[in-house]
């Protein structure tokens, strides 16, 4: 049991030299985080819960209202268009820094995209 253990953590550790180091935040990611800390610095009051909850198309008084405040956010303006970045996670300060991302993208006052990422450094 002990060697199939040690061989399931070294093809993991593989996986995570040998592939894109950023993976979507799903089972397999838990996994991960099993074997690895999580060190993800969140907004004060920030919920994965309501995160969730959180569709495409659902207003940017909805959001904040659910959120409240961001780690960070920017405004991109590209072929005319303005995109609004609410980052709700950030990677910690230190090294290394397996961290989770939560990042919602608003045009026109809607969220037109929801990132869920997880990174391994």
């Amino acid at each position: 049991m002990k060697k199939k253990t040690l061989t399931i953590i070294v093809v993991l550790i593989s996986l995570l030299v040998s592939v894109n180091q950023i993976l979507d935040d799903n089972i397999i990611a838990e996994l991960l985080f099993a074997f690895f800390d999580d060190n993800t610095v969140y907004s004060e009051h920030f919920n994965d819960k309501k995160f969730k909850q959180i569709k495409i198309g659902d207003t940017y008084e909805k959001v904040n209202e659910l959120l409240k405040e961001t780690v960070n956010s920017y405004e991109v303006n590209s072929s005319g268009k303005k995109k609004l970045y609410l980052h709700y996670s950030k990677a910690p300060s230190y090294y290394p820094g397996h961290y989770r991302q939560r990042i919602l993208v608003f045009e026109s006052g809607k969220v037109s995209r929801k990132c869920s990422k997880i990174f391994f450094d």
